[in-house]
């Protein structure tokens, strides 16, 4: 249970401002791009697409009311669908997979690998779980969308 709230504390502050969370998520999102994926720790690849998610419901009613590009809305599409868990006909260009692995001494490794690869054991290693989240490419477009809204409504200011 406190893994939860650890999640949560990265997405909120004490300052309790809806500025201040999407400006953490500004900050952590250009770690990843200075890193990229491949470089990325897929855990915290992970953990980012969660805050993009909390920041997507709170920007939804916003976003909503933008003028948005085909790959915005198609990045907004992907989003709405990951958060009512309805991730029907997945394509590789919107999901990538997140799985958690465990080898015979107890340790564990995560990994991020394309949604319709369906590995069972690897190197030594058994998969334990998998899940679908957001494309790089799509957290890069909805990076776009929330930055287009927090300016449009003043929530922050470059």
């Amino acid at each position: 249970m406190d893994e939860c709230y650890e999640i949560f504390d990265e997405c909120y502050s004490s300052a309790r401002n809806t500025s201040s969370v999407i400006l953490k998520y500004f900050i952590k999102y250009s770690e990843f791009e200075k890193k990229g994926l491949e470089n990325m720790d897929p855990y915290i690849y992970a953990k980012l697409a969660c805050q993009a998610m909390f920041i997507y419901r709170l920007l939804e009613k916003e976003i909503g009311l933008q003028n948005l590009t085909k790959d915005e809305r198609n990045a907004v599409m992907v989003m709405r669908r990951y958060k009512q868990m309805e991730v029907s006909d997945p394509s590789p260009k919107n999901y990538v997979k997140f799985s958690l692995w465990k080898n015979s001494e107890g340790t564990l490794k995560y990994k991020i690998s394309d949604y319709q690869q369906d590995l069972k054991s690897e190197d030594g290693f058994e998969k334990l779980y998998a899940y679908l989240i957001p494309h790089p490419e799509i957290m890069h477009v909805i990076k776009e969308v929330f930055l287009k809204v927090a300016l449009s409504k003043g929530i922050i200011e470059l």
